[in-house]
């Protein structure tokens, strides 16, 4: 698989902050290549699986997996243009500021799988192990990070992974419908961060010091599952994990450099019913979550705009909990209408972090997650209307949320509607047209929480999401 992918749309453009409707973007590219923004991927994946049976029917699998990925990303540090800048600032109150930052990034990742099952009388048994191993490079010039008395204007980091996972799983079937299962997983990860910086003073723009950076960690976890399934109903107890890290900004307080795995354990209990018109899937969970893993958005120097950033930190815990329902509904061989919604309720302890901006360091109080709306909607028609035309239309809706761990601004709860066609000319040739956001919704889908120009207060603001959109393919199978 192949992909390449060129986004000149600057989203972080100062114009396009609050602004649902012209969508413009006024940033100047002076100092990058060929003066544009850019965010662009270039991946290629590729893979193959090998299955083998025995005489005595035990299989075999193995899968192996080799990924390049590159990636560019010009991001105009003065947020705007001299002349956009005028409109709302006073110049020599408000400088316009003039520089940008250019950051490749190059990752590799590798791995393999090897799976054996065997099936005895009522016993389904699975054996597996799977290693893999990854390797970030991550190259950045321009005003990447503040420092006291400066910045960090050019900044190299590598970071490996080296992680290895053993896994079994014991399945007892107790009739045709009905079946208890067991799961046990181990997983190591090694971990290595590098970085090697060099900064330039604020008073010379000349570079004047350096810094390397080498932290290792290694973290071992053990997985447990057990599931029972008694003909429509099933429920299960497990425990899971999602591995700690590193914080690249290396003038982030020490004690946040690095951030916990953080450690769940989930409760689930549903019902499941298929016939021949209607699918019906609904699923209860609660999620106890131990250092629970938040990212952090601030701004290091209140006179500087561009030394907003984030970092990972722990909170020590938190919960989710909500009902996920499915419903399919055939109302006769050619329409099926389809209801996917969830409700979703979250809490989390209160914690403090230690800001550059705020004294005393700030104290946030017990709330709700961020990024976690309270409902979520999904429904549409699906219809096969000849042999040839496939139409599927579908509303999605989306209740407010957070947008940040550490303060309280929200988001509007929006609906927008899609719609996607499919004609077949030929056996293996087919037409695909489709619009996005039909309605042409205006609602915002990112946040930001700052001070623009430096001198001003910081201020909420949001970036906008796609407006209506089109698009036209051809598919040809062979």
């Amino acid at each position: 698989m192949n992909s390449n992918a060129d986004n000149n749309y600057d989203r972080w453009s100062y114009s396009n902050f609050n602004n649902m409707e012209d969508f413009e973007s006024h940033s100047n590219f002076e100092l990058l290549p060929n003066n544009e923004s850019k965010d662009a991927l270039k991946a290629t994946s590729n893979s193959i699986e090998i299955n083998y049976i025995t005489k005595n029917n035990l299989k075999f699998n193995t899968v192996a997996c080799l990924s390049n990925m590159e990636l560019k990303h010009y991001y105009d540090a003065d947020w705007s243009n001299p002349n956009q800048w005028a409109d709302d600032h006073d110049e020599e109150s408000v400088p316009h500021y003039d520089f940008a930052q250019e950051e490749t990034r190059e990752r590799v990742d590798k791995s393999v799988e090897l799976k054996l099952t065997k099936k005895i009388e009522r016993h389904h048994l699975t054996l597996g192990a799977f290693t893999k191993s990854l390797e970030e490079k991550d190259n950045a010039l321009g005003f990447v990070f503040w420092t006291n008395g400066g910045w960090v204007s050019s900044f190299n980091s590598k970071y490996a992974i080296d992680y290895q996972s053993f896994y079994y799983q014991h399945q007892y079937r107790l009739d045709d419908e009905s079946f208890i299962t067991l799961n046990i997983r181990n997983d190591i990860y090694d971990n290595i961060y590098e970085n090697y910086l060099e900064t330039s003073s604020s008073a010379t723009f000349m570079v004047d010091g350096n810094n390397t950076d080498n932290l290792p960690s290694s973290e071992s976890f053990l997985s447990t599952r057990l599931a029972l399934k008694w003909k429509n109903i099933y429920t299960s107890l497990s425990t899971g994990h999602k591995p700690g890290g590193f914080n690249q900004n290396p003038y982030v307080d020490s004690d946040y450099r690095e951030y916990k795995p953080e450690i769940a354990s989930t409760f689930e209990a549903g019902y499941r019913s298929h016939n021949n018109n209607l699918s019906l899937d609904i699923n209860y969970f609660y999620m106890n979550r131990e250092n629970l893993q938040v990212n952090i958005a601030d701004q290091a120097d209140p006179g500087n705009p561009v030394t907003f950033y984030f970092y990972t930190a722990n909170i020590s815990k938190g919960y989710n909990t909500g009902i996920d329902l499915s419903i399919n509904y055939k109302l006769n061989n050619k329409i099926n209408l389809f209801l996917n919604c969830g409700l979703l309720q979250t809490d989390r302890d209160s914690f403090s972090y230690p800001s550059p901006v705020l004294s005393p360091n700030p104290t946030v109080e017990a709330r709700e997650q961020s990024r976690a709306p309270r409902y979520t909607i999904n429904t549409g028609i699906e219809s096969q209307l000849t042999d040839k035309l496939f139409i599927y239309s579908e509303v999605i809706s989306k209740d407010s949320y957070y947008y940040f761990s550490t303060t309280n601004q929200k988001s509007k709860p929006f609906t927008i509607v899609n719609l996607n066609t499919v004609y077949e000319l030929k056996k293996n040739i087919s037409l695909n047209f489709s619009i996005k956001n039909l309605t042409d919704e205006r609602y915002a889908v990112h946040a930001y929480y700052f001070s623009v120009s430096g001198y001003e207060d910081r201020k909420f603001h949001e970036s906008p999401a796609n407006p209506r959109d089109y698009s036209f393919s051809i598919l040809y199978s062979f």
